[in-house]
């Protein structure tokens, strides 16, 4: 769902919405997701023709590695949103690698990602890392600047649109003078660049075909076991334990042997945990003679990629990343909320009173009605230009541009 429970707090005590949302003596979180799905077609019925609101009404989810309840890796797109609020820690429990709790201590709750195996007993902030406080919203940035049909583009640049990212094969090319003058009307007069993905023969030229940006948990399998008498070189990879680890050491003439990863930091540091969560140190650098595939991490220049291709067979070896489009994509988690502020609160309210509905009319308070005017007072108001949204993105047309050319066509220097 796009808001979470605690996007509520600041409008409802939370005793007063579980009321709300209660069948039968049972709290049913599938009624507020019902009533939120209404919200957001009241938001789009709005602002569709302006903004792009599929782009801002995305679920905000709490950080998991996998899909409930199954082993499927979930994926990770530009915009993706994350709230840190896992469960509390319980000594009886074991916890290894990759795993998630939470910890109170003077009042304030702790985010942990557990980095040792067998984790038990007392907590011991040692075997956890810190990765933020309980309700943190973490989101995925862009991974390169917006496409903008009206700028100007030379061959090489990089854009992202619509979930893919484009190079630049053909660059922007300029209207000429009598481009406008030939133009009758406002829509002759043609964009300069053509939009990436529209499946148009002219996009294909300028942009050829996009790489979808999507990453997930890091895939195990397709190492190899660590074995005891196995003679392992710096850089090699290998699995154990549930998580990837790279040999720091071996030549070779003395190679890295019979020394297990986990237990020997000396031979052996983690290459990936079995998911990669917000703010968890990640230093490996990335190596031209590695043989990556798909969904291993690196850093490069001070900043973390996921490679989006490569299999054992055909691997994605010596590719730069931020030079290589096709095979890299930087990973770019980064703190903070990324919804609208200005649209946050009216979803908040339209929701609210539409929950409300649920009771007898005359027991809804009076300021749930004047909210929701207020609510949809905003949105007319963004429609119509009176307040800026905070991070909306305007919808961009190939329409024409701003020039209407009206009678004969006209010609340079002819009057």
């Amino acid at each position: 769902m796009y808001l979470r429970t605690r996007d509520y707090d600041p409008a409802i005590l939370a005793p007063n919405l579980l009321q709300i949302i209660t069948n039968a003596t049972v709290a049913d979180l599938g009624i507020r997701q019902i009533v939120e799905n209404y919200a957001k077609g009241v938001v789009r019925s709005y602002l569709k023709q302006k903004y792009y609101t599929d782009w801002e009404l995305t679920d905000t989810n709490v950080y998991s590695r996998y899909i409930a309840n199954t082993t499927t890796p979930i994926l990770f797109y530009s915009g993706s949103r994350v709230e840190l609020n896992f469960a509390a820690y319980v000594p009886a429990n074991t916890y290894n690698i990759g795993d998630t709790c939470s910890v109170t201590a003077a009042g304030v709750t702790t985010e942990y990602i557990c980095n040792t195996n067998g984790t038990t007993g007392t907590f011991n902030p040692s075997n956890w890392y810190a990765v933020g406080i309980q309700y943190d919203l973490w989101n995925v940035q862009m991974p390169y600047p917006l496409f903008n049909v009206n700028a100007n583009y030379k061959i090489g640049d990089i854009r992202f649109w619509k979930g893919n990212l484009y190079s630049c094969q053909q660059a922007t090319a300029d209207l000429t003078t009598n481009d406008v003058l030939d133009a009758i009307t406002i829509s002759n007069i043609p964009k300069p660049n053509s939009f990436p993905g529209d499946g148009s023969t002219a996009s294909l030229n300028q942009w050829g075909i996009g790489v979808p940006y999507t990453f997930s948990i890091i895939n195990l399998s397709q190492y190899n076991a660590w074995s005891n008498v196995g003679s392992y070189l710096q850089g090699n990879i290998i699995t154990h334990n549930n998580t990837a680890w790279i040999s720091l050491q071996g030549t070779l003439a003395s190679p890295n042997i019979n020394n297990e990863p986990g237990s020997d930091n000396v031979n052996w540091g983690v290459y990936a945990f079995n998911g990669i969560a917000p703010n968890v140190p990640f230093n490996t650098p990335w190596s031209g003679v590695t043989n990556y595939t798909a969904g291993q991490l690196a850093m490069n220049g001070s900043m973390l990629w996921v490679s989006i291709f490569g299999t054992a067979s055909v691997p994605n070896v010596g590719n730069i990343p931020g030079a290589d489009i096709k095979n890299w994509v930087p990973l770019t988690w980064v703190y903070g909320d990324n919804r609208d502020q200005v649209l946050l609160p009216a979803m908040v309210n339209i929701s609210l009173k539409m929950l409300h509905e649920r009771i007898p009319p005359k027991q809804i308070p009076e300021i749930r009605q004047l909210a929701y005017d207020d609510a949809i007072k905003t949105l007319k108001d963004i429609a119509h230009g009176e307040i800026n949204p905070d991070v909306l993105q305007p919808y961009q047309t190939d329409a024409g541009q701003t020039v209407t050319a009206i009678g004969i066509t006209k010609e340079n220097n002819t009057w």
